[in-house]
């Protein structure tokens, strides 16, 4: 079922305090405009169903993991994809699977934390297919180090991917 939002905050979410005034029932996670979404239900996948078709996206950290999760699911949602990541076989690779599955997507190296890099990768988008509509900063990189022993140049890296690499992206998209 759909629940519609009761309550002062009109349109907004409904958050853990909105479940402990009574507000939404339990189980409740997506919401869209006034409409709450019990989780995986018809409602919510008919209301999402197309959202993507046609949309020209750019995935960056697409070779593995959630990125190239995040590509495959656009893709299967009718997405025209750029793929991008510094592991050439492996953003290749999820390109070609696309292609393979029947979609349509292009696949490329590009390091977000390069100023020209990301410049290059927003040209190739463009030439591809003419605009960009969504961008998905997926690229990152995780480390499970101890604090104490983490290297200053690791610690660089970590930062110029995860929080330099998304800036640099957004500003160019």
């Amino acid at each position: 079922d759909v629940y519609k939002r009761q309550g002062p905050r009109g349109g907004q979410g409904v958050g853990s305090e909105g479940r402990a005034a009574g507000l939404a029932p339990a189980g409740v996670r997506y919401w869209r405009a006034a409409v709450l979404w019990p989780a995986h239900s018809p409602a919510r996948s008919a209301a999402l169903q197309g959202a993507l078709q046609g949309k020209r996206v750019l995935v960056t950290g697409a070779g593995r993991g959630i990125g190239k999760a995040t590509a495959l699911r656009i893709a299967s949602e009718g997405g025209l994809l750029v793929c991008t990541d510094v592991q050439a076989e492996a953003v290749e690779a999820t390109a070609k699977e696309i292609c393979e599955a029947g979609g349509k997507a292009v696949g490329f190296v590009s390091d977000v934390s390069d100023p020209a890099s990301v410049a290059e990768a927003m040209e190739r988008t463009l030439a591809e297919y003419g605009q960009l509509d969504s961008l998905c900063n997926i690229a990152g990189i995780l480390h499970f180090d101890n604090t104490h022993d983490l290297e200053l140049e690791k610690w660089n890296r970590i930062l110029a991917v995860n929080l330099t690499g998304t800036f640099l992206m957004c500003q160019a998209a």
